[in-house]
């Protein structure tokens, strides 16, 4: 098997795209935004990061989270639903009685425009992924010069390293026993994922806020690194060279629907 990379459209997800319009009283021009975007799936690691977040930010400290999240249903309800799941999550688990830092859920439809757009209205990215194929979100964010806090261990680390990003610490690995995961795909059955850091990203958080101008260089750094390993011609070229070694072993390469 000879394996491609992801390819990433750094041409689409640029840093010049106009940020998208949250009239929300929640956020203010000087709160620092930190986004996260993923499927409502204990594989993304949401519980992680409501912890990590609830714990070490206040309503004081000036930042606030915006969560995109996809749950399999993009009807005006959803919104509605997953905020009462959050709710109800940081009332099990004790932040019922702080001021926690305000949290945003966008759980309806962003057209792909949208989307970029709402990378451009962040600050960084944060993930704390119990496991990636590849990593889109974290991809996709860097391609727009969001520095980006992501788990040290899986696919992701095909672009992710210590120079462009922001890695989090792992502490084990843990069996997939998530009811709802394994549902959706029996092959995780007896696979391990990993658990990443609480408190490392706790501290990954803290550090990115109070050091702006470091995380928007590491976010250049970022786009900077996609765009010459992953991005479109760069890829392709591999995809060419690969098929006309294919050409040559086994003759004319056969393409068409199937």
């Amino acid at each position: 098997i000879h394996v491609i990379p992801h390819i990433v459209d750094v041409s689409r997800f640029n840093p010049s795209v106009a940020p998208l319009d949250l009239p929300n009283p929640e956020l203010h021009n000087e709160r620092y935004c930190f986004l996260s975007i993923f499927d409502f799936h204990w594989r993304k690691g949401w519980d992680s990061l409501l912890h990590a977040w609830w714990q070490e930010f206040s309503e004081d400290d000036g930042v606030c989270l915006v969560l995109k999240t996809y749950s399999g249903d993009d009807s005006p309800q959803a919104k509605s639903r997953i905020h009462t799941m959050l709710q109800r999550f940081k009332v099990d688990n004790g932040y019922h009685d702080k001021k926690t830092a305000p949290v945003l859920t966008i759980g309806n439809f962003l057209s792909p425009g949208q989307i970029e757009q709402l990378y451009a209205f962040a600050d960084c990215f944060v993930l704390p992924s119990r496991g990636e194929g590849w990593g889109l979100g974290y991809s996709e964010a860097m391609s727009m010069e969001l520095p980006t806090i992501g788990t040290n261990w899986s696919g992701n680390l095909q672009f992710m390293n210590r120079e462009n990003s922001y890695l989090i610490d792992v502490e084990k690995l843990v069996p997939v026993t998530n009811t709802h995961l394994i549902q959706i795909e029996p092959g995780y059955i007896g696979h391990k994922m990993a658990q990443p850091s609480i408190d490392h990203l706790r501290h990954l958080m803290r550090h990115v806020f109070q050091n702006q101008n470091e995380a928007k260089a590491m976010g250049k750094i970022a786009r900077q690194s996609l765009a010459e390993n992953f991005g479109p011609e760069k890829i392709g070229k591999q995809m060419v060279e690969r098929m006309q070694i294919l050409t040559q072993k086994e003759g004319p390469v056969k393409t068409g629907f199937f």
